[in-house]
């Protein structure tokens, strides 16, 4: 399986999957993402099932070699305070968006349940929580049919 590049096919819409589904999605994933990782330069460290022609709700990290996927996620709460980075995406190669990214975001999600993932201390925000909160969001957006050329329109 490739990674999508077409914009229109990243924007239809996803379904919700059961446990068993989500799981076995997210293991391909993870192939997928290790594989493009082998062999390209720019290092992958999140995917979602809809880049790569899969219409599932779900969605893999690998950062640092912290793995985990999240299956039908949802933000349910954010910080109110924001950061501002600068996103890739391999769906949208050469592309770099200066995105404005929440402290913290509380999301839900089939098997994780309810989770934190930032922090609220801005002067203890470190590289690696920017990293895994705006890469948890970046992929629950792609869920969402969302990508990141939609914040240069905002």
């Amino acid at each position: 399986m490739k990674i999508l590049r077409d914009e229109k096919l990243l924007r239809l819409p996803c379904m919700e999957v059961s446990m068993k589904q989500g799981l076995k999605t997210a293991k391909q994933l993870f192939s997928i993402l290790d594989n493009y990782n082998r062999n390209y330069l720019v290092q992958g460290i999140g995917l979602s099932a809809i880049q790569c022609g899969i219409y599932e709700k779900v969605c893999i990290i690998n950062l640092q070699n912290n793995k985990f996927c999240l299956i039908n996620p949802k933000i349910i709460e954010e910080s109110n305070v924001k950061f501002t980075t600068i996103e890739r995406c391999l769906s949208l190669p050469g592309i770099e968006i200066e995105t404005q990214r929440p402290l913290w975001i509380r999301i839900k999600s089939d098997n994780l349940g309810i989770q934190i993932f930032g922090i609220t201390d801005i002067a203890k925000f470190t590289k690696y929580d920017k990293l895994l909160v705006t890469c948890i969001a970046h992929e629950i957006d792609h869920c969402f049919n969302r990508l990141i050329i939609d914040f240069k329109k905002e």
